[in-house]
């Protein structure tokens, strides 16, 4: 319990000594308010706090005060003692029953004048300290009662956003997977029971991932907004349109009247005005996009009798325009559901082969032209096929981005990589180097210099016999910081080289900032050199930048005669190429090292 405050008596009227008898009856934390009349103690009572006994001496004005403070409301509930000369019993009963709680004879005793006033007072404090009591406890409640308003304000916050993640991408605010598959599923019973039809268009952003990987989330997630905003006036407000999540879109088309062919015709205009809207380059920062898309579609009836069946159908329409030839636009047909099936069971065979680490590296030298010995070689992928036929990198590549398996396929080609060059260590000449690639999303991660480490340690690789290898887009966006990775990744050991020169996006100010051991000469440039004299020309200026900076140069791609001899003329010294080995798996590799490691160019090779 809080403790309560100043008590205080007011006395009206009173002598000196009846002041004196008053002072000598009140305890600590009382005190004694005295007003000359009633004049002046209704001034005093109007502008404090109730008194918590009033006494009053008996004057001329008789028991009219007495009455005047019981009619009042302010102060009918104050106790009233009355100081009078001893009063015949009717004139007591009078006092009484004008308000007076109890009388105090002249002449004053201090005595019983502590007698009298001290249950007022005791009950007075007793009040009080109730009233203090409830204050603090009201004051509690309200404290509580606000909480809870609060947490279930809270609470609401908290329900809201969770139902609006449950059913809206949070980046663009679109309906998600989740709500669109919904509504698909309430939308295909209406058009049953309406003898309608509808159709389901999905939209993906073609190479996505390169803008991802040359300028970073921030920008792909604002370019995806954008998509998003530039796709919605190409609709009606029937329509339902939502993101699937990365880089795709859904469209429901839904307007009522239309049959089969009247909605084709429909989805086909719509899906035609996306991708020219999608078309238009986007400026975003100081960055000039350009992206194209690729838009696949089903109708109801027809071409599925189920949502499943619809989304399903669009999606294989999608992936047919990818292939084919992207920025394209494909309505579903039955062979289509020939090609998803056949890439379906490419994706299990990859999913399997990661599990059972049947994935295979073969090896492509890099040969001196001077000596015709091998100084490296790069380590590509391949995936064995049960008819005893080969998936090669690129195609493998492209099945595990769609199918979201880059992370466990470079996983597995690192490991195998390193364990590679553990087991040839001994038999590998001085400076010989094999060559790892790595994409982009791999070199942005931020410990990469420490999973190289450890996994040079774990696989008993010296790393003074690998090489990195990374390609032009892995450096835009960030590069001080692929910088500083690119340092710590040397000062482990490794080699680093920079892949397909000449065809990404770095700039002589930002090359001559990365702390590179070779430039790889993209076979772009050597598949014509013998006759454009442009090809001839490139591959000269890069020669000759990287002899001035200190780096080497390897010419990929070499596959003729005439190739190598213009190569050779551009003062060219390493080369890699199928006129002196195709890639070939680790037991043929091993044959080429047992042979000192001297390669002609005779296009004659070791059987795989």
């Amino acid at each position: 319990m809080q403790e309560t405050g100043t008590l205080t008596v007011l006395l009206i009227g009173a002598d000196t000594p009846e002041q004196d008898a008053l002072h000598a009856a009140l305890h600590p934390g009382e005190e004694l308010l005295v007003a000359g009349n009633l004049s002046i103690a209704t001034t005093v009572l109007r502008g404090a706090a109730p008194p918590a006994l009033i006494v009053h001496v008996l004057g001329a004005d008789g028991l009219e005060p007495c009455r005047q403070f019981h009619r009042d409301p302010s102060t009918r509930d104050i106790p009233l003692l009355l100081v009078c000369d001893p009063l015949p019993a009717d004139e007591e009963r009078r006092a009484l029953e004008a308000g007076a709680a109890d009388l105090l004879p002249r002449p004053l005793n201090p005595r019983l004048v502590a007698a009298r006033l001290r249950p007022h007072l005791a009950l007075a404090r007793r009040v009080t300290d109730i009233e203090g009591l409830v204050q603090e406890r009201t004051h509690g409640l309200m404290e509580i009662n606000q909480s809870l308003k609060n947490d279930s304000r809270e609470r609401e916050k908290v329900i809201a956003k969770a139902d609006f993640l449950a059913n809206y991408d949070p980046l663009t605010a679109l309906p998600n997977r989740r709500h669109l598959m919904e509504r698909t599923g309430n939308e295909h019973r209406r058009v049953q029971q309406d003898n309608s039809s509808m159709a389901l268009l999905t939209l993906n952003l073609d190479r996505f991932h390169i803008v991802n990987n040359a300028l970073g989330n921030d920008i792909g997630d604002r370019l995806l907004v954008a998509c998003a905003e530039r796709i919605e006036p190409c609709l009606h407000r029937a329509d339902v349109f939502g993101r699937l999540g990365a880089d795709e879109f859904m469209v429901l088309l839904l307007g009522e009247g239309l049959d089969w062919h009247e909605r084709a015709e429909q989805a086909e205009r719509v899906g035609r005005r996306m991708l020219n809207a999608l078309g238009q380059p986007f400026e975003i920062d100081s960055h000039r996009i350009e992206v194209t898309a690729s838009c696949g579609y089903a109708v109801y009836p027809g071409d599925g009798d189920t949502p499943n069946e619809l989304y399903r159908r669009a999606y294989a329409a999608l992936r047919h325009a990818k292939a084919e030839r992207r920025n394209s636009l494909e309505g579903y047909r039955p062979q289509f559901d020939v090609r998803a099936a056949a890439q379906f069971r490419q994706e299990g065979l990859i999913r399997q082969a990661l599990k059972d680490h049947a994935l295979q590296l073969y090896f492509q030298p890099k040969v001196d032209l001077g000596s015709g010995r091998m100084v490296g070689a790069e380590a590509l992928l391949r995936l064995p096929y049960p008819d005893g036929s080969c998936k090669g990198a690129a195609e493998i590549i492209a099945l595990a981005e769609e199918a979201q398996l880059m992370e466990a396929l470079e996983d597995e080609i690192l490991r195998k990589a390193f364990s590679q060059a553990a087991t040839w260590s001994s038999r590998l000449p001085e400076g010989f180097r094999i060559a790892v690639n790595l994409s982009p999303d791999r070199f942005r991660s931020r410990d990469l210099p420490e999973q190289l480490r450890q996994l040079a340690k774990s696989s008993g690789a010296h790393t003074r016999q690998l090489e990195i290898e990374i390609t032009e887009s892995a450096l835009i966006g960030d590069v001080s910081g692929a910088v500083e990775r690119l340092r710590s990744i040397r000062k482990l050991g490794f080699a680093i080289s920079l892949d397909d020169f000449g065809t990404g996006y770095s700039s002589l100010s930002c090359l001559k900032l990365l702390p590179l051991d070779t430039l790889k000469i993209d076979q772009h440039f050597i598949r014509d050199i013998s006759h454009d004299e442009r090809d001839a020309a490139i591959v000269h200026a890069i020669v000759s930048l990287a002899g001035s900076m200190g780096l080497s140069t390897v010419v990929e791609g070499v596959e003729t005669q005439e190739q190598l001899d213009c190569v050779r003329a551009q003062n060219c010294r390493v080369a890699q190429g199928y006129l002196f080995s195709p890639p070939v798996p680790a037991g043929a590799f091993e044959k080429l090292l047992d042979s000192a490691g001297l390669i002609a160019p005779t296009g004659q090779f070791p059987a795989p």
